[in-house]
């Protein structure tokens, strides 16, 4: 029974997508790129899945501005910078297939509730990488409330926030 489980345990780790810890290229067809320039553009984004998303400017995200979405694409902030005025989140939840490379966010988060949340939103699966983070206000993290099997690469974080500077826990085989 142990030999089976064994080889069961090691087919079952070897499907498991490595996530990536370096900046994720564009596709070679431009035409897949999608642009984002304005925070109703980004507010539409439902879909994300295997799409590939760039920002061709700074975008502000104000008190109004409000997403449920699970992120499962790739966004590509080029150096740009994603400024809160009192938004409570970018996208709910980084999915597992999400990347978010090569963004600041700043400015002030205003959470959903006293648990609070990060700019990245209430928790995340996928990878930020190459990003930075100097967010504040009460109840905030710097990327996300938690981590759960995600990475973290190559990023900073000089958060003001009052939970953690990067997450608040990993949680590991838990919903």
């Amino acid at each position: 029974m142990t030999e089976a489980t064994d080889r069961l345990q090691n087919a079952r780790d070897s499907l498991k997508k490595e996530k990536p810890a370096e900046p994720v290229a564009p596709p070679e067809d431009t035409s897949k790129i999608q642009h984002i320039s304005t925070a109703i553009d980004l507010k539409k984004i439902e879909n994300s899945q295997n799409q590939y998303y760039v920002l061709d400017n700074d975008i502000v995200l104000n008190g109004s501005y409000f997403s449920l979405v699970d992120f499962k694409g790739v966004l590509d902030g080029q150096g740009h910078r994603i400024i809160f005025e009192n938004a409570r989140w970018m996208f709910q939840h980084l999915g597992e297939d999400g990347i978010l490379q090569n963004i600041h966010f700043t400015g002030t988060i205003n959470p959903l509730d006293s648990n609070g949340n990060g700019p990245v939103g209430q928790g995340f699966k996928g990878s930020i990488i190459n990003c930075s983070t100097d967010v504040k206000g009460n109840n905030v993290f710097g990327f996300a409330k938690y981590m759960k099997g995600g990475n973290i690469s190559n990023s900073i974080s000089l958060c003001n926030g009052t939970k953690g500077a990067l997450i608040g826990k990993y949680r590991n085989n838990q919903k």
